[in-house]
C-alpha cells in the first residue's frame, strides 16, 4: 500500500515532477539568465503568488540553478524566527552566521555583524538557535571576545545602522571579488507574508533603508503575496490608500514578478499524479472529480489539491463500505478547504441535528446571512443531487 507523503519546500527536489507541471525549463531558464545577465545590483526582486502556488519552490530552482553555476547564495526565512522579538535582528544574525560559517570571514573581517552574534542573543534571537542556553556570563564572555577580535573598532560603532551599511558593503564587495569572481551574492528571502504584518514591513524597510544600498553586489529575491502585506497597510492605517500601499512597494523592489501559477489544464495532470503517488488503483473517475470541483472554484494552490486527496485518502482508508457518493466527498472537502469559516458554521449547527437532510440545510435562514455568496452558490448547485443525503451518514463517515 502506498504512503501519502507533502509537497512542501523543505521536502524540496528539482526533478520533482508537479515542478514541471507548475513551471516549464523555458520560464525557469529565462529567470535564471534574467537574474545572471540582465541586472546590475544592487537589487531587489519580489516573486509575487498566492498561498501554494510554487513561489518557495521556483525560488529553490533558482538557487539551485545560481549555486551550480558557482553564485553565492544566502537563503532566510523570516517565518521560522516569528517568536524572536525581531526578524530584522533575526535577519542580521543569518547574515552574520553565513558570512562566519559558509563563506569562512573571520570574526574580525565581518566587523559589526561579528559584534551582533553576541548582542543580537539578547533580544532572543541567540536564545531560539540553542534552546534557551545562552545566558549573561555567555554574552559577557562572547562579547569581551569579538570585540578583542574587532582590535578596539567596536568603540567607533556609535551609528549602528550606518555601520551595518558600511561593513555589508565592504563583506558583500570582499565574498563576490575574492571568492566568486565577482559575481553579486544573491539572498533568498522566503515567506514574508507568512510573518506577522509588522515584522514583515519591518524587515522590508530594512532591505531599502540598510542593506539595498549603493556598491553592495547583492540581489535579494522575496517570495510573497504582496496583496496580503497591501490589505495590512491599508487596514492599519486608515489614511492610507491602495495606490500609496502600491508606491511603498514600487520603492521596496525594483521589479515584481508575478508567476502564473499551475493553469486549468495542467491540473488534471497533476492529480493524476498525486493520485498515482497516494492509491495503487485509484478510481478512474476521482481525476475528473476533483477537477471538476477545483475548476469551479479557481483554485490554482498545490497545497489545497493536496489537502483534498489527503482527505479522500482518509476516507477510503476509514470505510470499508464507502456507501458515500465520490463527488459528495470531495465536494464536502473542497466545502472545507476553500471557504474554512463557513464550513464551522455549518457543521457545528448540522452535527446539533444529524437528522437534517443535505437539502435541508437551504432552510436555515441564518445560513442565508452569514455563509459567504461563493460559498452558498458552490453548495446550491447541488441540493437536488444530495437532498436525501443524511448528515449523521457524514459524521459516521468521518468526514466532518
Amino acid at each position: 500500500m502506498k504512503k501519502i507523503k507533502i509537497q512542501e519546500p523543505n521536502h524540496f527536489d528539482s526533478k520533482n515532477e508537479i515542478i514541471n507541471l507548475c513551471f516549464t525549463e523555458t520560464y525557469i531558464q529565462g529567470l535564471t539568465n534574467f537574474i545572471k545577465e540582465k541586472i546590475y545590483p544592487p537589487f531587489s526582486i519580489s516573486i509575487d503568488g498566492d498561498w501554494g502556488t510554487g513561489k518557495t519552490h521556483l525560488m529553490k530552482i533558482i538557487e539551485k540553478n545560481l549555486n551550480d553555476q558557482n553564485y553565492p547564495t544566502i537563503w532566510f526565512n523570516p517565518w521560522e524566527y516569528e517568536k524572536t522579538d525581531s526578524s530584522y535582528i533575526a535577519f542580521i544574525k543569518k547574515l552574520s552566521i553565513s558570512f562566519k560559517d559558509k563563506f569562512k570571514l573571520a570574526l574580525k573581517d565581518i566587523g559589526v555583524f561579528g559584534i551582533s552574534l553576541a548582542i543580537s542573543s539578547i533580544d532572543g534571537v541567540a536564545r531560539l538557535l540553542t534552546n534557551d542556553s545562552i545566558n549573561y556570563s555567555n554574552i559577557k564572555d562572547i562579547t569581551e571576545e569579538v570585540i578583542k577580535a574587532s582590535q578596539g573598532e567596536s568603540e567607533k560603532y556609535s551609528d549602528t545602522v550606518e555601520l551595518l551599511r558600511k561593513d555589508f558593503v565592504r563583506i558583500t564587495s570582499d565574498i563576490s571579488t575574492k571568492k566568486f569572481g565577482g559575481k553579486p551574492l544573491i539572498i533568498f528571502i522566503d515567506d514574508l507574508d507568512r510573518c506577522l504584518p509588522d515584522n514583515s514591513l519591518k524587515l522590508l524597510e530594512a532591505l531599502k533603508n540598510t542593506f539595498s544600498v549603493k556598491d553592495a553586489p547583492v540581489i535579494f529575491i522575496c517570495g510573497q503575496n504582496i496583496n496580503i502585506t497591501k490589505e495590512f497597510l491599508t487596514s492599519k492605517y486608515a489614511s492610507i490608500g491602495y495606490e500609496y500601499a502600491s508606491n511603498y512597494f514600487k520603492k521596496i523592489f525594483d521589479i515584481s514578478i508575478k508567476i502564473p501559477g499551475i493553469q486549468q489544464e495542467q491540473i488534471k495532470e497533476l492529480i493524476k499524479y498525486k493520485l498515482s503517488e497516494s492509491f495503487d488503483n485509484p478510481k478512474s473517475d476521482l481525476v475528473e472529480i476533483i477537477q471538476e470541483l477545483n475548476s469551479e472554484i479557481d483554485n490554482k494552490s498545490l497545497r489545497v489539491i493536496d489537502k483534498i486527496i489527503f482527505g479522500y485518502h482518509f476516507y477510503d482508508n476509514m470505510n470499508e463500505s464507502k456507501e458515500l457518493d465520490i463527488e459528495f466527498v470531495i465536494f464536502w472537502l473542497f466545502l472545507k478547504e476553500k471557504w474554512a469559516e463557513d464550513y464551522s458554521l455549518l457543521s457545528h449547527d448540522i452535527i446539533k441535528d444529524l437528522s437534517k437532510t443535505f437539502a435541508s440545510i437551504q432552510d436555515f435562514n441564518s445560513y442565508k446571512e452569514k455563509l459567504t455568496q461563493a460559498c452558498k452558490k458552490f453548495i446550491e448547485k447541488r441540493f437536488i443531487k444530495y437532498n436525501e443525503m443524511i448528515f449523521s451518514t457524514l459524521q459516521n463517515n468521518q468526514i466532518l
